[in-house]
């Protein structure tokens, strides 16, 4: 693992920068996740109030620029409220500030939009809403519930963050909404606890477990995918004439880097893109948004992609919860901060479909109650209870109920999701090899020739 001791002041940028957030509809607004809300303590069927214990939340970063880029992107990002953070050093802060700069005399200009963000850069907006987020679970989990200690204990809150700028700031931000600068010690910074992306869980890895590949590529095989594709291309081919990407790879295959790159505009009230003599619409960004929806969805879910991209993770967490439980470890506030596929994931693992995208700022907050007076020592006593952006979440396979006990919990992630045997289940042949050429580079897949079966 790899350590990170990162503290972040971001006592301007949260206050000095509006941006207007476009709704979709009141139900779903891909800009602006639903803050979570207090749902209740939960009782016995006796009536009695059941005692948490502990609570874990996933979010998705907040608002950012977009990944993909255009040819000749007229857009402007600014980024400049996320640019400030500082290292500590013994005693020490160090400020650095990360300057970008996209030169209009550059030759290169026109590959690039304008302003001062690279690609998938958080925005001061994206700041903001995990701020706000970091306020309203304060409101509820110490102001309501008093579970949360009133001022900031490592010991008790644990952080974890993919090794990612746009994670890691989101995870700073939500933290001075969750514990503002008074509620901390003097000298005292929280740790945000980043992986290498070679033993990362938290998102798809497969450099770790090729065999993801080999059935992310099946799925792509499938009638249900081609026929949507084929169907589709008359979009695709009117979106590629006007913005020029008819021979832009990142443009080729689905729908995900258009929603990217509409969807982005779109939060932001920026004009969407336009050639020589027509602009895309709202028409078509609309049926991108559906058509990017079903996509995303689609390649992460079922079983075997479940158990290939987030198993371990879901292993993870549920045997960290357990330690909390057991009293093995006193980390009863867990907070990771991830993507957008890291939550679909999670959702899809447990058979809960969402079938959207999940908005900037999604979060999953999974709290572990317990029945009063029952034995501590038994899965039995603890029920678990889900919920994604303000709303209950029904486990299919526990009566469709909100509340599901953590042994019938643990034993589906057990039979579904843990990966039980590596070289098994992970690696694969070198038949296989030539499935993965797609996702790979050659210099990287030349490396690999003489390894049979295949790790990486």
């Amino acid at each position: 693992k790899k350590f990170i001791v990162i503290t972040i002041f971001l006592f301007l940028f949260l206050f000095n920068l509006i941006e207007t957030i476009q709704f979709q509809d009141e139900y779903y607004n891909y800009c602006q996740a639903r803050l979570p809300i207090f749902y209740g303590i939960p009782s016995t069927l006796q009536g009695q109030q059941m005692k948490l214990k502990q609570v874990s939340v996933f979010t998705r970063h907040g608002d950012r620029s977009p990944v993909n880029v255009l040819p000749n992107d007229t857009a402007t990002w600014i980024c400049t409220a996320t640019d400030t953070m500082s290292l500590q050093s013994g005693k020490q802060n160090t400020w650095l500030k990360k300057g970008i700069s996209i030169p209009k005399n550059n030759i290169y200009a026109p590959a690039f939009w304008s302003g001062n963000c690279s690609r998938g850069q958080l925005t001061g907006l994206g700041a903001n809403q995990h701020y706000n987020m970091g306020q309203r679970l304060r409101s509820i989990y110490y102001e309501q519930l008093g579970f949360l200690p009133k001022n900031f204990d490592g010991s008790q809150i644990f952080i974890r963050s993919t090794d990612v700028w746009r994670t890691m700031q989101s995870a700073q931000a939500h933290l001075l909404g969750l514990y503002p600068p008074e509620t901390r010690t003097d000298g005292i910074n929280p740790t945000i606890h980043v992986r290498p992306s070679d033993v990362e869980t938290m998102v798809e890895n497969g450099d770790a477990c090729p065999m993801y590949a080999i059935v992310l590529d099946q799925k792509k095989k499938t009638n249900e995918w081609i026929d949507r594709q084929n169907a589709l291309q008359p979009l695709r081919d009117e979106l590629n004439s006007i913005c020029h990407t008819t021979y832009d790879s990142s443009f080729s295959d689905g729908f995900l880097s258009w929603f990217d790159v509409l969807n982005a505009r779109n939060c932001h009230n920026i004009a969407l893109p336009c050639n020589e003599t027509t602009c895309v619409s709202e028409k078509q960004r609309e049926s991108v948004t559906i058509e990017g929806s079903w996509e995303f969805n689609f390649i992460t879910s079922g079983p075997d992609l479940s158990k290939l991209t987030i198993g371990v993770f879901v292993e993870e967490f549920l045997d960290e919860i357990w330690k909390v439980v057991q009293g093995q470890s006193t980390a009863k506030w867990t907070f990771y901060s991830g993507h957008d596929s890291t939550l679909l994931y999670i959702l899809n693992a447990f058979n809960i479909s969402l079938g959207t995208w999940p908005p900037y700022a999604s979060q999953i907050i999974l709290e572990t109650w317990q029945i009063p007076d029952s034995d501590a020592n038994q899965m039995q006593s603890y029920y678990l209870r889900f919920a994604f952006n303000s709303d209950l979440l029904l486990f299919p396979f526990c009566d469709s109920a909100t509340l599901c006990r953590f042994d019938i919990i643990y034993q589906y992630a057990q039979d579904n999701l843990f990966i039980k045997d590596y070289e098994q289940e992970c690696t694969i042949s070198m038949s296989q090899f030539e499935n993965l050429k797609k996702y790979y580079s050659t210099q990287f897949l030349e490396k690999l020739t003489n390894q049979n079966p295949i790790r990486f």
